[in-house]
């Protein structure tokens, strides 16, 4: 530290005689500086835009120009002059950036100086933060000429007194009213691009899932999440908060057993006292739960009594779905050695030391999510592997068992495999 404070008081003799409120002075001054010298950037910038605007085939040599490839280019919106595509790369240089960074530079500085001057004034002015600003050149510059209008009135009333998050809010709210044709088209196209993606999986048997859907779907997805790790985290007294969760996100793969678990941690909504009265799955949505007054649950989450009761005394088994696992284990597992499983699709599982074949598709030494019993075995002849875990394993150890049946709890071969 007293190396740094030194560095710090040789660099700037002059703060050692600041008092506190002089200090204060020049903490403001040097943001302005700062600002404006990002300011003056940005119009040499603008200014070399303007020294090479005109179209290079026009020139002495507009031959050469036009065999090379050297054409006017529009980087920024509607209204911005074009600049000499071959011209970036000097500037670039002369800058010590790279060629997409200053033509995103030239791109937002051109649309602040012709399509957005209220904010361009502010910035000049030393008034506003220029990335905040050229962050709104950004998100305006789809916008038309004419409309672009509106996002200029209102955020040059803002930036300057607003968090620059707060003035992002703004900017994109004034970006749809100007043209909430063309936002509603733009959500459609990002509705088509919806996906939920599977990782591979790791050397543990974890995989990691990504999805992208709707905002409303993923505030009661992370609710049911929420509410189920709550349920959980009593018998996972070592598990952290991450950990239960995830281990909740797993039971939305099983929505039987989620719905048991569920409507066996049901209570009666105690603001009622009809016996008609509904019962609630005390799902928390934050913002996302509406209602008549100060803890009101959403109704969407409630059950009828009458509903409740019949769906508690229901066999909801015969609902589980069915998940075909393909296992291979070597010999050496079923006679006490510790070893490794290969599932099809899932890559190599945990060690296992079990004469029970189905306890490698389990978790944690658990046989699965539903009640699994091990079915018929088949010894398969085939040459020795590498890995050990391959259909080419040791010609009289390789076993390869049939699928797992949830719903009805055993283990069956899909088909007879060959043996000799």
């Amino acid at each position: 530290m007293s190396v740094v404070a030194s560095s710090v008081m040789v660099m700037n003799p002059d703060l050692t005689t600041l008092d506190a409120a002089a200090t204060l002075a020049a903490a403001t001054g040097a943001v302005r500086s700062r600002r404006l010298a990002e300011v003056a950037d940005l119009e040499v910038l603008a200014h070399w835009a303007g020294l090479h605007a005109s179209d290079p085939a026009d020139g002495p040599y507009g031959r050469h120009a036009r065999i090379l490839g050297d054409v006017l280019v529009q980087v920024g919106g509607e209204g911005t002059p074009s600049v000499q595509d071959f011209s970036l790369g000097e500037i670039a240089i002369a800058r010590g950036t790279g060629d997409t960074a200053t033509r995103n530079a030239l791109a937002d500085v051109l649309d602040l100086q012709h399509r957005l001057p209220r904010v361009w004034r502010r910035c000049v002015a030393g008034e506003a933060e220029v990335w905040v600003a050229r962050r709104v050149a950004k998100l305006s510059r789809r916008l038309p000429l004419d409309r672009v209008g509106v996002v200029d009135a209102a955020i040059a009333r803002v930036i300057d007194r607003e968090s620059a998050g707060r003035v992002l809010e703004v900017a994109e709210a004034k970006i749809i009213e100007a043209d909430p044709e063309a936002h509603q088209a733009r959500v459609e196209a990002e509705k088509q691009r919806r996906y939920v993606g599977l990782g591979r999986t790791d050397e543990y048997g974890l995989r990691t899932i990504i999805a992208r859907v709707e905002a409303g779907d993923a505030v009661y997805v992370d609710a049911v999440i929420a509410r189920v790790a709550d349920i959980l985290a009593p018998s996972m007294p070592d598990a952290g908060v991450d950990e239960v969760r995830a281990v909740a996100f797993g039971w939305l793969a099983r929505p039987t057993e989620l719905l048991q678990l569920l409507l066996e941690h049901t209570t009666p909504d105690p603001a009622d006292t009809d016996a008609e009265t509904d019962a609630v799955l005390d799902l928390d949505l934050g913002d996302a739960v509406v209602g008549d007054g100060p803890g009101h649950v959403n109704r969407v989450l409630a059950f009828p009594a009458d509903v409740l009761a019949a769906l508690k005394s229901m066999d909801l088994t015969p609902l589980a779905p069915k998940v075909v696992l393909y296992v291979h284990l070597h010999q050496a597992v079923l006679n006490g050695t510790t070893g490794v499983a290969r599932v099809e699709g899932l890559g190599p599982a945990h060690p296992v030391s079990t004469p029970e074949p189905a306890r490698a598709c389990g978790r944690d030494g658990q046989a699965g999510a539903g009640p699994v019993r091990p079915g018929p075995v088949h010894r398969v002849r085939a040459p020795r592997s590498v890995e050990g875990t391959r259909p080419s394993d040791h010609r009289r150890g390789l076993l390869a068992l049939g699928h797992l049946d949830l719903a009805e709890g055993r283990l069956r071969p899909p088909h007879p495999l060959p043996t000799r």
